[in-house]
């Protein structure tokens, strides 16, 4: 801390009964001085407080000012064993509490602490060479007050010399002096808020007067004339009679624009012209001008048939002010007829307000001095990094300044009008790193903030002082209520507003009135919007176009991501979902039933555009654009490699049981293209509670078709055509035995084995990776080829023997159930080319139509010409009709047909 600390040794001072000598500053009542120092103060005892002022030379440019009180040295000659309130020029914006017990630099140094509660309005600086240290101390109002004043020229704690002494204050010889109350008013006011009035031509006009403030603030209260009524108040007018509205300066607001006043200067002199035609009424619109900035705190309103204008106007507080009133019933400047106006002097010293007592502060006392001078009242930290603080005002405006530990990034307080909803909310932010404004948030979107105006807030400004990002604000005491609902969210490196999305937010209810505990106003966290907390999901990383945040997401598949934001308030929740590496269409499917493509509400990317479609089949046809109450405002972008789609749906709509279907195509931007189905698809149950999902179709894509395709192709189109065409008619060419098998049953029954081997594995991959999720019953018919192909391999293996009496009737079966098992492998093959024609590129099909017909019609060529050779060809070792030799080959060894 860069604070300027100092330590102070002792000195002998007079001590004073009484107020000796009347301060020279206006703002206190007596004074004291001594070893160059002045100290003045003034006491309060109806707010039991006194406030002071330690003006000392500047030593040095790390000079210090400090003032200790309540010594245990009764000779009060010692800041040693004072409680020493401190601050130096080094570091304006910092004073200190110390209450050194000895002299040594470091011990009094540890006993730095943060200015209690009761001192407020703490100030510390410098000017013509002196420094200044002003502060309010509540509690103490009366009786003597052992108190020592010091300066130094260093920056440390350190010996003074003899820049220090000391004095018994009688705080009851500096009671300040009550105003002479004021002469009465001849009307009091009927408004609590004013002070006197007067009334002409149906006008009421009240006004008060703050003297110390040098301004006074009126309300005139007019007869609406009209739907588009006005009323005006004029002062200064070059008439000296004060009775005409013309070459006055004239403050003006209509109920046809109830959030406009503006100001006028009207010279044309001419009411014939005014009064009959209107036709100069352009000469007084071309003097509009807006309000300047003495004239601040404008409203008009409509009530009850009357029209409300009321200002509040500076740099005028006492003395006569010759004022006109008027109102109309035209939305514009022009002759309102003798009954439609009045003029009076009105005596501003008659309407003189009382000044309220100063509230006793139960909040924390603010600690932050902005440029070395503005002190607010109160404080609140509603995070570690940000802090709220604000001033007690009883009416009017009360100024309020919100400070971040983030400096690098934009910074935004704002006040919604639901408690721990983002929007709808008025908010102050930094709009670059110099600048603030006000803003409207509609949506949490970029689109959904905008600049504007506002009634309740204005004076935005922004700086970074001391590590700390400050934005200061004035809001109307009546907007700061006792449980007012607050945001707060910042940036940590982007300054602009609102183009980077907050890196941290928070919310919370602040008691801008008072307080029921000394810790000041009560800071009620906002309940996360959903059980489980936010932490049980995985924080989403996605931000689109610099300005999209989500608060969770969820991983599909290794392509795939859902991103969503957790609400409870809101009716809609902001949704997205991206695909890596994928520059085509992609589409999330919200489906009737899990897993099943269809019927199903999606929402698609359609080239650079997004919508919402209805699906009732897998056709193309069946894809057709709709609008759903659940689903809307569908937008897509290509983002770093990424296909975002980006969405809005109801949050009634999503569940923790909820299923989702997503596709996309990697390439082909269009949806939907019956010639460009997607290269992936999966489903999922996701808990859009817990932020989890149940994989129910994974991920399969057309790699895993073509390779589960391919190989029962290769299968049943090649390899087991060839297998049985091996037991057909292979003993025509190949002789001899394996063992006591001919050799083309051993290749024969070798080949169907190790195809129901092929066949269960890619069988086996089909479920795991498409799971079921295929039409044609082609799942259902593969189950059923698997389990009959194995119970034709194992038959085979455990045939009858040759002696069998059931061998001719096994040899029978056999035979036909294999026919039947490669008959239905073909329409099973056909069947997955119609599924890969629904699920892929249709151009993907032709080459597994190729290989399977080409395989077929091969085999079916092989056989036939097998056929032909054996009714021509071969050679007849064996006489049909031999019944005798073959029955007797066929008792004595196996025989080529029958195995």
């Amino acid at each position: 801390m860069k604070m300027l600390k100092a330590t102070f040794l002792t000195l002998a001072g007079m001590a004073s009964a009484a107020c000796n000598t009347a301060s020279t500053d206006s703002n206190y009542v007596c004074m004291i001085t001594g070893a160059g120092i002045n100290v003045h103060w003034k006491t309060f005892t109806a707010g039991n407080y006194y406030e002071m002022m330690v003006d000392a030379p500047q030593a040095g440019a790390n000079g210090y000012a400090a003032v200790g009180w309540n010594p245990t040295n009764p000779t009060g000659n010692k800041m040693i064993g004072s409680t020493i309130l401190m601050g130096g020029t080094a570091d304006l914006n910092s004073v200190k509490m110390y209450s050194p017990a000895d002299t040594v630099q470091a011990n009094i140094l540890a006993t730095e602490a943060a200015v209690p509660a009761t001192i407020t309005q703490t100030a510390i600086n410098s000017a013509n060479g002196r420094i200044t240290l002003k502060f309010r101390r509540s509690g103490v109002s009366s009786g003597n007050l052992l108190t020592i004043f010091a300066f130094g020229n260093t920056g440390t704690l350190s010996y003074h010399a003899t820049s220090k002494s000391s004095a018994t204050i009688n705080l009851d010889d500096g009671v300040a002096v009550a105003p002479t109350p004021p002469a009465a008013c001849n009307t009091a006011s009927t408004d609590s808020n004013y002070v006197c009035m007067i009334t002409g031509a149906g006008i009421n006009v009240h006004w008060k007067t703050v003297t110390a403030g040098n301004y006074y603030e009126m309300m005139v209260d007019a007869p609406q004339a009209g739907a588009n009524g006005f009323t005006a108040v004029g002062w200064n007018p070059t008439n000296p009679t004060g009775n005409k509205m013309i070459g006055s300066t004239i403050l003006m607001g209509g109920t046809a624009d109830l959030n406009s006043v503006k100001m006028y200067s009207p010279a044309d002199t001419v009411q014939a012209n005014i009064l009959a035609t209107e036709a100069n009424q352009a000469n007084i619109l071309a003097t509009e001008a807006a309000v300047p900035a003495t004239i601040t705190q404008t409203a008009i309103a409509s009530a009850n048939g009357r029209i409300i204008l009321k200002f509040r106007r500076s740099g005028v507080s006492s003395g006569n002010l010759l004022t006109i009133f008027a109102f109309g019933n035209t939305g514009t400047l022009s002759y309102h007829g003798n009954a439609g106006k009045s003029s009076a002097t009105i005596n501003l010293d008659h309407g003189v307000a009382v000044t309220p007592t100063p509230p006793t502060l139960s909040c924390t006392a603010s600690t932050l001095i902005q440029t070395g001078t503005t002190t607010y009242d109160c404080m609140h930290a509603l995070s570690t990094a940000v802090t709220i603080h604000w001033n007690r005002e009883t009416s009017g405006t009360a100024a309020v300044a919100a400070t971040t530990t983030s400096v690098n990034g934009w910074f935004s307080v704002s006040f919604p009008q639901t408690a721990g909803s983002m929007s709808p909310a008025t908010a102050v932010a930094t709009s670059s790193a110099t600048t603030a404004g006000i803003y409207s948030i509609t949506a949490r979107s970029a689109a959904g903030i905008t600049a504007t105006t506002s009634t309740d807030i204005d004076t935005p400004t922004t700086e970074v002082v001391n590590g700390l990002r400050i934005l200061r604000f004035n809001a109307k005491v009546s907007f700061l209520t006792a449980s007012k609902p607050m945001n707060f969210a910042y940036h940590s490196t982007d300054i602009q507003f609102p183009v980077a999305k907050h890196t941290t937010k928070g919310s919370g209810n602040v008691n801008f009135v008072t307080s029921t505990t000394p810790n000041g106003p009560v800071v009620i966290p906002v309940s996360p919007p959903v059980s489980p907390p936010v932490s049980s999901c995985t924080p989403s990383t996605l931000i689109v176009s610099g300005t999209t945040t989500y608060d969770c997401m969820l991983a599909l598949t290794n392509t795939v991501t859902i991103h969503w934001n957790r609400e409870t308030s809101s009716t809609t929740t902001m949704m997205a979902a991206t695909a890596s590496a994928v520059t085509g269409w992609l589409a999330i499917g919200f489906p009737t039933t899990a897993s099943s493509m269809a019927p199903a509400t999606a929402v698609a990317s359609n080239g650079v555009t997004g919508g919402v479609y209805s699906i009732t089949g897998k056709s193309a046809s069946a894809i057709t654009a709709t609008t759903s109450p659940n689903l809307n405002t569908v937008s897509t972008e290509a983002v770093n490699g990424q296909r975002v789609i980006r969405f809005v749906a109801a949050t009634s709509f999503l569940n923790n049981n909820m299923a989702i279907n997503y596709a996309f195509h990697s390439t082909e931007p269009q949806f939907p293209v019956s010639s460009a189905q997607h290269t992936s698809r999966g489903s999922s149950t996701v808990d859009f509670v817990s932020g989890t999902a149940q994989v129910v179709v994974g991920e399969h894509n057309f790699d895993d078709a073509r390779t589960h395709g391919g190989a029962m192709i290769f299968i049943w189109a090649y390899w087991v055509p060839l297998a049985m065409f091996m037991k057909g008619v292979g003993p025509l060419f190949l002789k001899g035995k394996v063992g006591d098998f001919p050799i083309p049953f051993v290749i024969h029954t070798t080949m169907m084995v190790i195809a129901m081997i092929l066949t269960t594995v890619f069988a086996a991959m089909a479920l795991e990776k498409f799971h079921g999720d295929t039409d044609y019953s082609h799942r259902e018919l593969g189950i059923a080829i698997l389990a009959i192909g194995w119970v034709q391999v194992l038959g085979g293996i455990a045939k009858p023997g040759n002696d069998s009496s059931f061998r001719k009737y096994w040899g029978m079966g056999h035979m036909f159930m294999g026919t039947t098992i490669l008959l239905m492998a073909i329409f099973q093959m056909f069947y997955g080319i119609e599924n890969v024609k629904d699920l892929y590129p249709i151009e993907d099909s032709d080459p597994f139509l190729a290989a399977v017909i080409a395989g077929l019609a091969g085999i079916l060529t092989f056989y036939i010409i097998g056929k032909i050779y054996v009714g021509f060809c071969a050679p007849k070792e064996e006489k049909p009709e031999d019944k005798e030799n073959a029955s007797t080959s066929s008792s004595n060894e196996p025989d080529n047909e029958k195995n």
